[in-house]
């Protein structure tokens, strides 16, 4: 306190939940943010109103931040899906498994339209301010001059400094844009998937950063939150079951007894799955020069493809 006037110097140890509460306390509270939010990321409704609003929302293929309702003038229900990073680079596939998310509410009536938003520092989005995927993007430096142009008292003041310490933190981490090298591997990974595995599905890969070293599969005949995936850089081959991290023993009881012998179940990240350990890549080296290892690995998702293919209805029944 200095002259009757409140300063907030810094606040340490900001994360990705912090602002993802602090999105959701104003698209709650502030209606005109809310407003200003949908203007700023192409949506001109000047009186929408929030009619649901939710933090960390998890479907089969994956978990959205924030995913925000609002009743346009038109009465037509729109749902905003938002991805917040603060420091991360985004997972394999992330802006189409958001689409994707999206298209599924539309077919279930669950509202009329939406549009996904990636909010970020702003040096995340590289030199071209791409929306890397998303049909839109947010830095966070825009939202904290909404809130120096606020007239929200000292609770802006608090905005403006997590905001302020969530950019700083994003400029202290290094996220690479594209990597000429990595982005030729995933190329030509994905155009030998494409003549050999076409019924895997794997999209052209767009500009890819250094840290790029999964990429994800999704055979057509795999049933939803089940994927493919190729973890080049630690040397695995798994099959995914998304959101069983917490139900190993469920993978545990409908497959231990038919695993091949070079097969595990484990757990990754929010998911579980049954591996096949496999040589490493290194995606900054050339792909010719390690397409036997990739083999290698392709090999053993074509085991588990198979073998998935084989059990899961006995195991599932």
């Amino acid at each position: 306190m200095q002259g009757g006037k409140f300063e907030l110097r810094r606040i340490a140890g900001v994360s990705e939940r912090d602002i993802d509460l602090l999105l959701l306390e104003e698209f709650v509270a502030t209606p005109s943010f809310a407003r200003w939010f949908l203007h700023s990321t192409g949506v001109s409704d000047d009186v929408a109103k929030v009619i649901d609003a939710r933090r960390s929302v998890t479907q089969s293929d994956g978990e959205s931040d924030l995913e925000i309702t609002l009743r346009l003038e038109t009465g037509r229900d729109l749902r905003i899906l938002i991805e917040n990073k603060v420091n991360a680079n985004l997972q394999s596939q992330q802006a189409e498994r958001y689409k994707s998310r999206g298209e599924t509410y539309l077919a279930r009536n669950l509202c009329s339209g939406f549009r996904t938003v990636l909010v970020a520092p702003r040096l995340y989005f590289g030199t071209s301010l791409s929306s890397r995927g998303f049909h839109a993007a947010l830095a966070y430096e825009e939202i904290r001059n909404w809130f120096e142009a606020s007239d929200l008292g000292v609770r802006a003041a608090y905005k403006v400094a997590l905001l302020t310490a969530a950019i700083e933190k994003g400029v202290r981490t290094v996220l690479s844009d594209e990597d000429d090298a990595v982005t030729q591997f995933w190329l030509q990974y994905w155009a030998h998937v494409s003549q050999h595995h076409p019924e895997w599905l794997m999209p052209k890969p767009a500009a890819k950063p250094a840290g790029s070293t999964f990429i994800q599969l999704h055979p057509s005949d795999l049933p939803p939150g089940i994927n493919l995936l190729h973890k080049l850089s630690t040397g695995h081959a798994d099959l995914q079951f998304s959101n069983y991290a917490s139900r190993l023993d469920e993978l545990h009881h409908r497959f231990r007894s038919v695993l091949d012998s070079d097969m595990l179940i484990d757990r990754a990240s929010k998911s579980g799955v049954i591996r096949i350990k496999v040589p490493p890549v290194n995606v900054a080296r050339q792909f010719e020069e390690q397409l036997p290892d990739v083999a290698v690995g392709i090999a053993a998702l074509e085991r588990l493809h198979k073998w998935f293919r084989q059990h899961w209805g006995n195991a599932h029944a």
